[in-house]
């Protein structure tokens, strides 16, 4: 029995050990070294044999995993403490739902044999449902999650709870030990195993709760920012609009304004004709854009957004003509592309401590028509699918078309393929 309890302890440290860990990565997503991994293994063995109560086993597991979640993860100290908490807990949990029917068949058990061969089920058994725990979780809980601290504060205090109740139930109940034949009661049991089950349940229901609520967060969060985006959009046509009347305004008045000049020269006054014509450039030029592409909306929008670029200091290169595109693409859904894409490259580019460059291009391919965003950003860029992009997407595929995204040697590159022969 001795040698069986020395590789059951060795085993089942390992095992448990690496389902913690497992988790611990995964719900924070964040990725470690294999040495820490190894470390933390040890220190579970070392501390099983060290210690002589269960709750110090306990203890010192959620001390080593808080302090590898915050020194080798470099979680944050809420994120450390909920993740922690749920990884022992459903471990605990895990193991303290077979402790049940274990004590009811215990004093039923008279050979040794028979004996182990029920423990190592129970352990099985115990491990497979810890495993499907955390994928349960893992999976309802979506791991970018994670990192909205002022959101997964709301998993601490019901953690705590579960994670208290689980500690006391196996403190008072079940004791260091499961393999030592003491008197049961079966009701008792029972009832343990139902409380356990229940707890399972609720925790179950309080992850679900939890993501149902930042999901209306974030889908809040992202009906503003499409709010603000459809304002300022609106506000670029409308001032494309305006300019395009005042300039139809200054073409009508323009053989007035060619009789006034004409009559002055004539009376000799070049003075008068001079400062008249300098009046006239003027309004002339208040009406012209900087950026010259064909569509009036999209030049006001490359004029704001070169403004913000310039103030970030990036070198803006733009070679694009839309005359193909004007006819074909809503200038709404041109303004979703445009938008998007330019406030991503901006903001890329001010991250990077120099070389800062944007370049815009389009070119008609056939029946297509390639838009292409490039722009210098950090190494550590992630590319990710958010709001901004998804518009993108959306707006690409109502044209059949499609998004890809490249980052290569701190270059981050947006292609937009629009298909304009069927539109």
């Amino acid at each position: 029995m001795y040698i069986f309890d020395l590789l059951y302890n060795v085993v089942m440290t390992f095992v448990v050990g690496t389902l913690q860990f497992y988790f611990l990565c995964r719900f924070t997503g964040k990725k470690t070294k294999i040495l820490n991994f190894i470390l933390y293994i040890l220190i579970l063995y070392i501390q099983d044999k060290a210690a002589y109560f269960a709750e110090m086993n306990i203890s010192l597991e959620l001390f080593v995993l808080y302090g590898i979640s915050r020194i080798s993860l470099k979680n944050s100290p809420l994120i450390s403490g909920t993740a922690v908490i749920l990884d022992i807990y459903v471990s605990m949990l895990s193991f303290g739902i077979l402790n049940s029917p274990e004590e009811i068949l215990l004093p039923y058990i008279s050979s040794e044999k028979t004996l182990i061969l029920m423990v190592i089920a129970a352990s099985i058994m115990s491990v497979c449902l810890c495993f499907l725990c955390y994928r349960l979780i893992l999976n309802q809980f979506y791991i970018g999650e994670a990192h909205r601290e002022p959101y997964i504060l709301m998993l601490l205090p019901p953690g705590l709870f579960f994670y208290a109740a689980e500690y006391y139930i196996i403190h008072i109940a079940y004791g260091n030990t499961v393999t030592t034949p003491v008197p049961v009661e079966p009701a008792k049991h029972l009832s343990l195993l139902a409380i356990q089950l229940l707890g399972l349940a609720v925790m179950f229901s309080a992850l679900y709760a939890y993501r149902r609520v930042c999901a209306g967060l974030q889908a809040q969060t992202d009906f503003n920012m499409l709010e603000k985006e459809v304002k300022a959009q609106k506000t670029y046509v409308e001032q494309a609009k305006l300019r395009y009347d005042q300039t139809q305004s200054l073409r009508h008045d323009m053989k007035n304004h060619l009789t006034v000049l004409g009559g002055l020269l004539k009376k000799g006054e070049i003075d008068m004709a001079e400062d008249y014509l300098d009046k006239l450039d003027a309004a002339a030029s208040g009406l012209s854009f900087h950026v010259n592409t064909g569509n009036p909306v999209i030049d006001i929008l490359l004029e704001d957004k070169l403004n913000l670029a310039k103030a970030e200091e990036i070198d803006i290169e733009i070679s694009l003509r839309l005359n193909a595109v004007n006819q074909a693409v809503d200038d709404f859904d041109l303004c979703v592309i445009f938008a998007n894409a330019l406030d991503n490259a901006i903001t890329a580019c001010g991250r990077v401590e120099e070389r800062r460059k944007l370049s815009v291009t389009g070119e008609r391919q056939g029946d297509f028509y390639m838009f292409e965003f490039e722009n210098t950003c950090t190494e550590e860029l992630m590319v990710q699918t958010g709001t901004g992009l998804s518009n993108i997407r959306a707006a690409a595929e109502k044209y059949g078309g499609a998004v890809s995204v490249e980052k290569q040697s701190g270059i981050f590159r947006l292609n937009v393929l629009l298909n304009i022969s069927a539109q």
